[in-house]
């Protein structure tokens, strides 16, 4: 891959790499690559060189012409989702290679060592990194110690006590030194 290529071609080979690297999922990779692949199939041959300047919308709507009497309402979301986020990933990377990591986590995988107990470890390095309009949600940090301030983003306008009880509670799970109560 060329170091500025910025081709369907690249971002495919690209999906390839982060599931080779443990970045993301091998399954992740390939399901955003072939929604990929199928979506950009009918975008013009400008875009697929450079897809910075894909007209994410039109393409789609190309892809929902030719494919859409096949599929259901899901189904096009699905590729709709993928595509966009495979397109995302991808120029994140392209802008920042040194300090990329994948804007979605990896889900925690449980597992069960030899004496019984279960536990969890992550399968990936992972940032979270949502947009969300401003008349939506709400982004706070919080300085949590000396060195460790957190981004909280997306939270909704309208948050209610036991939505941010419900939070807190998921918050605690996380803690190192948590011990459900029996």
């Amino acid at each position: 891959m060329l170091h500025n290529d910025k081709s369907l071609d690249a971002m495919l080979s690209f999906l390839d790499w982060v599931a080779q690297k443990g970045k993301m999922k091998p399954a992740t990779a390939s399901a955003l690559k072939a929604a990929s692949n199928k979506v950009l199939a009918s975008a013009q041959g400008s875009e697929k060189r450079d897809l910075s300047k894909l007209n994410f919308e039109q393409a789609f709507a190309e892809f929902e012409r030719a494919e859409g009497k096949n599929l259901n309402a899901d189904s096009r979301k699905t590729y709709r989702n993928r595509t966009r986020k495979a397109v995302d990933e991808f120029l994140a990377w392209r802008s920042d290679p040194e300090n990329y990591a994948p804007s979605f986590p990896q889900r925690a995988r449980h597992t069960k060592g030899m004496n019984g107990n279960t536990g969890t470890h992550k399968t990936g390095q992972a940032r979270l990194a949502l947009t969300f309009p401003e008349d939506v949600a709400l982004s706070h940090q919080f300085p949590l110690r000396r060195e460790v301030l957190i981004k909280i983003l997306g939270l909704p306008r309208d948050l209610k006590m036991s939505e941010a009880k419900r939070l807190g509670a998921f918050l605690m799970t996380l803690c190192e030194d948590y011990e459900p109560e029996a």
